[in-house]
């Protein structure tokens, strides 16, 4: 983002310089943009749940008082039990569109993953052909296929647009900008990826909108998602935290306070273009911001302002924004998505697995026939498994409901640190 920032709204151009927007002409360029303020939702700690979530199994507390009882089931310390054999467990709260997180471990090497049903019916993560990637120690660590562009000990991935050597600060294994440097870009190129981007933001009291913390991080050196300290601090939507800059304003608002680190998880398919390089289909994006959805498969319009280029049909880099900010970065990597499709990413019996869904449920008629089928977008400790997957009925079946609940498999598992929350309907 520039210092001078334009915005589209009702065909009209609204020019808000950062000197001159005050909080009422900032709310103004909201509404002109015909955009809603997004609620704040506090992310929680790593693995969330986060504030507006249905909690279906507490991480420190556990209980069954979400589930429908079943025999065999059972609250041991701090986890859920399965039988060895028996029925699913299920949840009494039914759902429609949801971002659901499930924490689980095999406890012998019978099974490395646990199937969890959406609506009672859909299975995750489903059959499916593909190879078995190795994940990281942590679900924000690079798993086995991942290149990674940051790791805390070199600038030798990063250089400066025009090629001369990145002159950002390597400071205790930290990517600090160094303010006036200019923007740092990736010698790799890319196409469809996954990217995980971990960022803190300084302590700024005085400074107010867009001059507090100030980044980006530009995926293909051409669309982005606006860094900023939108924590207790209003701008317009489109240009906070988490947005797709001067597109989309985030879902929610899900910032931690500034200094803490914080985390992007991006899914990005690059546009389509044919031998004659003309666009055939969008790119579209899906964000998590401190693992929260912010953004579920959007179309980009374009690249946004401040764009390396706009040659959408190549390949490009990963740029970070120099703002004039002291913005932080850190373990940064991506996952090639035309390297074949990933059937699971499993750790080894013992350890705990992580399942982070995206559910879209099937749209239904006033009669009761499918309109638009489900969809499912899956991340297996971490790795991008499914990519919205079409699941439920085909278009112009009947479906008896469009809700319905969680089930868990019965097996050698053990459940913590369940958590459900409504999301948009698209």
């Amino acid at each position: 983002m520039r210092r001078g920032i334009w915005h589209r709204a009702a065909n009209l151009v609204v020019i808000c310089g950062e000197l001159a927007c005050g909080l009422m002409i900032l709310a103004g360029c909201a509404l002109a943009q015909g955009a809603k303020e997004p609620p704040y939702v506090d992310p929680g700690p790593p693995g969330g749940p986060p504030s507006d979530a249905t909690v279906l199994l507490d991480r420190k507390d556990p209980s069954l008082d979400a589930w429908q009882p079943r025999d065999g089931w059972e609250i041991d310390g701090a986890v859920l039990r399965a039988p060895r054999d028996g029925e699913r467990l299920v949840s009494r709260v039914a759902f429609g569109d949801v971002q659901l997180h499930v924490e689980f471990r095999a406890l012998d090497g019978s099974a490395t993953h646990a199937p969890v049903w959406l609506h009672g019916r859909y299975e995750v993560p489903g059959s499916g052909a593909g190879k078995v990637v190795k994940p990281g120690r942590d679900d924000t660590a690079p798993p086995a296929d991942a290149v990674a562009l940051f790791d805390g000990t070199t600038l030798s991935e990063w250089i400066h647009p025009d090629g001369r050597p990145a002159q950002w600060q390597l400071v205790d294994g930290v990517l600090r900008c160094r303010p006036g440097s200019g923007n740092i870009i990736t010698k790799t190129q890319f196409g469809s990826v996954q990217l995980h981007v971990e960022f803190a933001t300084p302590y700024m009291p005085r400074a107010r909108g867009q001059g507090r913390g100030n980044s980006g991080v530009y995926v293909q050196g051409r669309y982005e998602i606006q860094v900023l300290d939108s924590y207790k601090n209003r701008t317009y939507f489109t240009g906070q935290c988490a947005a797709i800059y001067g597109q989309y304003p985030p879902l929610v608002n899900a910032c931690r306070p500034p200094r803490q680190w914080q985390t992007y998880d991006i899914l990005f398919t690059a546009p389509e273009c044919d031998d004659r390089g003309n666009v055939r289909a969008q790119g579209r994006m899906t964000v998590f911001h401190n693992g929260v959805l912010v953004h579920d498969d959007v179309a980009l319009r374009g690249p946004t302002g401040g764009a390396l280029d706009h040659n959408v049909c190549q390949a490009g880099p990963l740029m970070l924004q120099d703002h004039g900010n002291l913005v932080q970065f850190r373990n940064i990597w991506l996952r090639h998505l035309d390297n074949g499709t990933v059937a699971l990413a499993p750790r080894d019996p013992g350890q705990w697995q992580s399942y982070d869904i995206v559910f879209r449920a099937p749209r239904v008629g006033a009669d009761g026939r499918v309109l638009k089928r489900g969809r499912i977008t899956v991340l297996h400790n971490g790795v991008l498994i499914r990519d919205r997957v079409p699941v439920g009925p085909q278009v112009g079946e009947r479906l008896e409901k469009s809700t319905g609940p969680v089930a868990l498999a019965a097996g050698p598992f053990e459940y913590r640190n369940i958590w459900i929350r409504a999301i948009e309907r698209n």
